[in-house]
This record gives structure tokens, sequence and C-alpha cells, in this order.
């Protein structure tokens, strides 16, 4: 099953949507137009920056539908399926699978309880059994509360249809052994912590999964390109602009994102309640940022 190789820069997209919280088709035309022109290796949509956990449903299998019909199979498309239970889980794959998508990523069982690392193996083992699909381990212990420890990663990269991890965890020392003792023709290992991306691909990690590259993709695909070539001082580069990039996002990091896409004029900046729109200071910061780096000429 696992037939294709990812690689590269994988940008977890921002959801474009209209005010009455459904998906905005011409924004997200546009956005995957930005991203497949600026060189990335695949889609990722319905992650944490594609507020997955805040869309109703029927606009989560909207979104999958179009952004596999737009992509055109180009790159592969990569969507989120995580949720509280095995059982919704499973359900969200097949429809995944269903609509044409390429892989899942799926965040380990959050919010009701703290699972062991055996309960870890059989949530993941289960759901690669009964869908029958490929599989990529989300590992986002800031936000889950849940670490997934390395011998778990090892035991379950065994599993045919687990094919990868996204690390968003921070934690370096895990991402280099995955890299030098998991890493393989069959299993990736992808770099989700933005602060590391340069030192982890020149490591050997397959590439980045980044939500803040929804913004600037080229800044990311540019560092990835530069690091696995060798070039560490021009990746280096690259590294200290997505240093500026992530340093006006705080706490309100999808609104930053998207009220930077829409100064772009790629989509508007509608975000799912009860969240609101930036204030003014944010605002000026993501302006000035953009046009520092070259993004955003102001008039």
């Amino acid at each position: 099953m696992k037939t294709k190789y990812y690689k590269g820069v994988i940008p977890a997209l921002t959801t474009p949507l209209h005010k009455d919280e459904t998906i905005d088709e011409e924004g997200l035309s546009r956005l995957i137009e930005y991203h497949i022109s600026a060189g990335v290796g695949g889609i990722f949509v319905l992650g944490s920056m594609g507020e997955f956990a805040s869309l109703e449903d029927k606009e989560k299998w909207s979104l999958v539908k179009l952004t596999v019909e737009k992509v055109k199979g180009r790159v592969p498309v990569l969507a989120g399926a995580s949720d509280t239970g095995t059982k919704r889980v499973i359900k969200n794959v097949l429809m995944i699978k269903e609509l044409g998508a390429d892989a899942s990523v799926v965040l380990p069982p959050y919010f009701y309880f703290l699972p062991d690392q055996k309960e870890i193996f059989k949530f993941y083992a289960d759901i690669a059994e009964k869908t029958e699909f490929p599989i990529v381990i989300y590992h986002n212990p800031v936000m889950t509360k849940v670490r997934v420890e390395f011998e778990t990663i090892f035991r379950l990269s065994k599993i045919e249809n687990i094919i990868g991890i996204k690390d968003s965890s921070g934690d370096y020392p895990l991402v280099e052994r995955l890299i030098k003792e998991v890493k393989r023709d069959n299993f990736f290992v992808f770099q989700g912590d933005e602060r590391r991306l340069a030192l982890a691909i020149a490591a050997g990690a397959n590439g980045l999964v980044t939500g803040v590259g929804s913004l600037a993709p080229r800044i990311f695909v540019e560092l990835y390109r530069a690091a696995a070539k060798g070039n560490i001082e021009e990746a280096n580069l690259g590294q200290e602009k997505v240093l500026k990039l992530l340093s006006f996002c705080g706490d309100s990091w999808v609104r930053a994102i998207k009220y930077g896409l829409k100064l772009l004029g790629i989509c508007e900046d509608y975000v799912c309640q009860p969240s609101t729109s930036l204030d003014d200071i944010t605002k000026g910061e993501v302006c000035s940022t953009l046009e520092e780096l070259g993004l955003y000429p102001r008039s």
C-alpha cells in the first residue's frame, strides 16, 4: 500500500471561509494555486491551521472534495481525520478515502482521558486495519496533552499502511532519533516544529509540514531545497524568515495567517466562531512583517 513517496514542503492550509462559515470555493482555488505554483510537495487540509475541530462536518467533507478536485492529482492531498474516539476517526478516514484524498492525518485520542502507550498503539493499529488507507501519525502534545513515545512510533511504523509521522512536539532529540532509527523508504519523518526546520532537513527529515507556510510557501520551499542540498547558510537565512513569520502569530496564529492571506488577495480572514477578528496592533505586525519579507508592498 505504501506506494507514494512524500517529501518536501506540505503546507497545512487554512480553510477559506465565507462569513457564515461555509467553504469559500474561489478563495480555496486561489490558495491551492498559490501553493502549487510555489513548488510544494503536497497539500494538507483539516489540520490545526485548518480549524478541523471547529468546522461543521458538511463543510469538512466539502473542503476535502473540493481540494481533491482542484489539485487534480498534481500533488498528494492529505486530510485530517482527528477526533475523540476510535470509531469516529475510522468513520472520518473512510469518508476521506471515499472523497479521493491520498492519506489521512490523525492525532492520538484526546480530551476524555490520557491514554497510555498500549492504548495509543491499539488506536492507530485499529484505524489502520479497519480502513486499509494510508495513515499519518500527527504528534502534537502541546495541543492534545498526549505524548506518543519513540517505542510506540517505532512499532506503529511496522504497520503497512501507517506511512509516516508529522512531529510537532518541539522535542528535537525525538525527531533526530526518528530520522536515524525509524525513517525509511516506506515511513517518512516530517518536521512540524517551525523553529527547527532547517536543522531537521539537514539531519535527513523527509520534509516539513507547516501551518505558517500557508501564508508564505515559497520561503519554506526555498528553505527545504537549500537544507536538502547542504547549503546551510542559505537554509539558515530561510529559517530566520520563518522566525519572523512566527513572531506575529502569538495566540492569534490562525487569525493572523488568514489576515495575511487577505492582504495578499487570496481569501477573506473569516474564522470559525467564537474566534473574532485580529486587534489592530497584530494587524499592523502582520502587514509590517509581510512588507519586510517582500511579500506585501505597502501602497
